[in-house]
């Protein structure tokens, strides 16, 4: 094997190495989710102050208690810019007040995990 083909073979492996070390690993997050009383719809939106992550519609991901671990993918979402990211939980009961919590996305993404209570007030 020539000095050329050891060139290009190490550029190959390089390119490897680099591809696998920096892989987007899943953002994997812990939702915890209770309200008194329970039963209470929740639903979640992302606020945006950056251009790259849009902001969206309300999406309903179930009612109180919630509990889960899922993949956490938002297009346009990068460590750098995830302090500019708010994510906005609604609860919402019938006969109770609707009530908004927002978290700063970059600290859920080191906390890997939303975890909160909503005390809900008759209207």
């Amino acid at each position: 094997m020539g000095i050329i083909e050891v060139i290009i073979l190490l550029a190959i492996v390089l390119v490897i190495a680099f591809a696998l070390v920096h892989k987007k690993k899943p953002r994997v997050i812990r939702w915890a989710i209770l309200s008194n009383p329970n039963g209470a719809e929740i639903s979640w939106r992302i606020v945006s102050a950056t251009p790259k992550v849009k902001n969206t519609n309300s999406n309903y991901i179930g009612t109180t208690p919630y509990e889960t671990t899922e993949a956490f993918n938002i297009k346009g979402l990068s460590k750098s810019n995830s302090y500019q990211v708010q994510i906005e939980i609604c609860c919402e009961k019938e006969g109770y007040a609707s009530q908004i919590k927002r978290f700063n996305l970059g600290q859920v993404l080191e906390q890997c995990e939303i975890s909160t209570k909503f005390n809900l007030v008759r209207e």
